[in-house]
């Protein structure tokens, strides 16, 4: 591994350490004859399963990226394989990283958020154009760098893949992060595609907006007026409900379409949803000059919906340790993640019918069973005991009564 003071080469010298995991680490570095500052991404070998999916991470990272040529990119310069690790030279980006921004100043102003996801799509865009299209995988707030202009940075390229397109493919390791991961990407859902990215960012933008992580509470992703009340009408709710369907066949599904749904609510002329006379939602804001069709095949299951809750406020439990093996430079698998993925949300108009429902089948159940249990206890004499259970069972039937009058309301 390199140390402050090292050459990299006879025209690198290594500055200062910039971050440093269990595998890997960041160092901030310098071209001596041109000035040039860099970033010195270098992962130690000292062989193992894990340590190679490392190195494997960052030679992948360094191949996809070295190809591309895009102002929000870090530009790679060199792939350099020593004895004891593998060392990515690329561009050094100044400024700070989006959950470093969210950790100081908490939720971002709305305009921010709306010109930092344009940004992000136009990334996208030209990933998801290229000859085998690459899909990022790993969208979150601490792998964007907000840097002094304005202007974003994307980085961490180590969990990025080519699109396949082949029938029947499947992702062949599951990565990401909780809580930012569509569920393609814990396994057995297809391959991950475009609308996979377009997932992770509906939920980076809600943690953009509200200053809360999606895994932070077991329900996920809250209405922002959870949040701030000020928010209940806001754009930015469909917005982020519709990129974080289950179903990638709900969500947006070209890198455009998001594009025009972002501009249109940060210009106002974004058209709210609505609801017919069945009660289900109409009208949701369809960009024109979009076909709907999305060009990265049609992976997902028609059961599944979307992930935003209709709790009103959200009740403080503690935050949760992400399930990741993490090695500092970016490299991120998400353990038992079968075990993680989010159970299907009814839609709001089935909720209160099934809720209702369910409340009248136990309290039924419970009613018949108390019952007999206080007769039993009659036969055996058991005379207080028989009282005590028919009471309970006097209050399970009140219960009973109350969700009918709820199933005739609905």
């Amino acid at each position: 591994m390199l140390i402050v003071g090292d050459q990299v080469s006879d025209d690198i010298e290594v500055l200062e350490l910039i971050g440093r995991g269990g595998m890997s680490a960041v160092f901030k570095g310098r071209d001596k004859k041109t000035g040039k500052i860099l970033a010195l991404k270098v992962a130690k070998r000292t062989g193992g399963s894990e340590q190679e999916a490392v190195e494997m991470s960052i030679v992948s990272e360094g191949k996809l990226l070295k190809d591309l040529s895009n102002p929000r990119l870090p530009k790679i310069y060199e792939i350099v394989e020593k004895e004891d690790c593998f060392l990515l030279i690329m561009d050094f980006v100044e400024g700070k990283s989006l959950d470093k921004v969210i950790k100081e100043t908490g939720a971002q102003p709305i305009d921010k958020v709306y010109d930092i996801g344009i940004q992000i799509c136009e990334v996208f865009a030209y990933l998801h154009s290229q000859t085998s299209p690459i899909i990022y995988r790993d969208m979150k707030p601490a792998n964007i760098i907000l840097q002094p202009d304005g202007q974003i940075k994307m980085i961490d390229f180590g969990t990025a893949r080519t699109y396949k397109g082949n029938k029947g493919t499947q992702d062949t390791i599951c990565i990401g992060t909780a809580g930012f991961a569509a569920p393609e990407q814990y396994g057995g859902l297809g391959e991950s595609d475009a609308r996979t990215d377009y997932f992770c960012l509906g939920a980076t933008l809600y943690n953009l907006i509200t200053g809360h992580s999606p895994y932070e509470y077991p329900q996920g992703i809250l209405p922002l007026e959870s949040w701030d009340p000020a928010l209940k009408n806001s754009p930015l709710n469909e917005i982020i409900k519709k990129s974080t369907r289950l179903d990638p066949n709900e969500r947006y599904q070209t890198a455009e379409e998001f594009i025009a749904a972002l501009t249109a609510a940060r210009d106002g002329t974004y058209v709210l949803a609505t609801k017919n006379k069945s009660g289900t939602l109409k009208n949701i804001f369809k960009p024109q000059a979009v076909t709907p069709e999305g060009g990265f095949g049609t992976g997902g299951t028609d059961f599944l919906h979307g992930l935003l809750q209709t709790e009103k406020k959200p009740a403080k439990q503690p935050v949760r340790q992400e399930p990741v093996v993490s090695d500092g430079g970016g490299f991120k698998q998400i353990e038992n993640v079968q075990a993680q993925i989010p159970t299907p949300i009814p839609t709001e108009e089935a909720r209160g019918d099934s809720a209702w429902k369910k409340i009248f089948l136990i309290s039924a159940l419970v009613t018949v069973l108390l019952l007999g249990i206080s007769i039993v206890l009659l036969a055996a004499r058991l005379k207080l005991a028989a009282y005590a259970v028919m009471i309970v069972a006097i209050g399970s039937g009140v219960l009973l009564v109350i969700a009918l009058i709820g199933l005739f309301k609905e």
